[in-house]
């Protein structure tokens, strides 16, 4: 680690992280990402703007943020981190991509130190943009949530896109251009089709995303939710023996009693 700290204090930035993702961009691992972080550490300037959207860009690549392996995500963590600290600025691309790794790594983290460490350098990154965590979400939320449902019929519950998109939804902002959005997925989701463990997760999701929905939104969104109560609960409602009938027709119930108890619902609806 050391020795790569050297070299990135001492090697042009340009060759070095050209000559380094080009050696570990086939099959990136946990001590791969270590080396890069140690690397970036060692730069006492700026990068240039070609070495740092290389690098988010790398670092953002499916095969590489989305990973389970605890120390991978820890490396990842490790390279945004160093990331932040070697900037002074960050533009919007390059803002998009550290902001889909933290999710990634936020949607799939092993510990509560990985999910700590990712919450706080989302605050750093949101610092470096002169905004708020919350501004930060409200500005990346739809064009990653539109990146990872690409294909959300295929989801099944080993799916990294399942966790990362309930990770976004109960963290972030919900507006209504994204409610048009998450909808749809959810419903798609729901299907009778779909594995027990997959439907549990997107009710589970469906009453946080209903809890958070303003009387406003339930007004112009009305057909939609009919949509969401007769394809996406109702037939997990009916019944069937097992265990995990039973469990899905109990968190359909629940999902059901969120949208019906909100007091700006419309008789129509009932």
């Amino acid at each position: 680690m050391r020795c790569a700290e050297l070299l990135g204090y001492f090697v042009d930035s340009n060759h070095l992280f050209d000559s380094l993702l080009n050696l570990i961009h086939k099959s990136p691992s946990a001590p791969h990402l270590s080396i890069l972080a140690a690397c970036i550490r060692g730069q006492k300037k700026d990068i240039s703007k070609e070495c740092l959207k290389a690098v988010c860009k790398f670092l953002s690549e499916v095969e590489v943020c989305r990973t389970r392996e605890g120390d991978g995500q820890a490396n990842l963590l490790l390279c945004v981190d160093a990331l932040l600290f070697s900037v002074s600025k960050i533009g919007s691309v390059v803002s998009y991509d550290l902001f889909s790794i933290l999710s990634s790594v936020s949607g799939l983290a092993v510990s509560d130190s990985i999910l700590s460490k990712a919450s706080e350098l989302f605050q750093c990154l949101a610092e470096l943009q002169a905004c708020t965590k919350i501004s930060l979400f409200e500005q990346h939320s739809m064009p990653l949530l539109k990146m990872i449902s690409q294909n959300n019929e295929l989801w099944t519950s080993m799916s990294p896109e399942v966790p990362i998109f309930s990770f976004i939804i109960e963290s972030g902002f919900l507006d209504e251009k994204m409610l048009e959005l998450i909808i749809p997925i959810l419903i798609n989701n729901l299907h009778h089709s779909k594995e027990a463990k997959v439907r549990c997760k997107i009710l589970s999701l469906s009453i946080s995303v209903f809890k958070k929905m303003s009387s406003t939104f339930y007004e112009s969104l009305s057909e939609k939710i009919l949509e969401v109560i007769r394809i996406g609960i109702f037939p997990n409602l009916t019944w069937s023996a097992g265990r995990t009938a039973s469990s899905l027709r109990a968190i359909a119930a629940a999902t059901l009693f969120e949208i019906i108890s909100k007091t700006c619902i419309k008789k129509e609806m009932v």
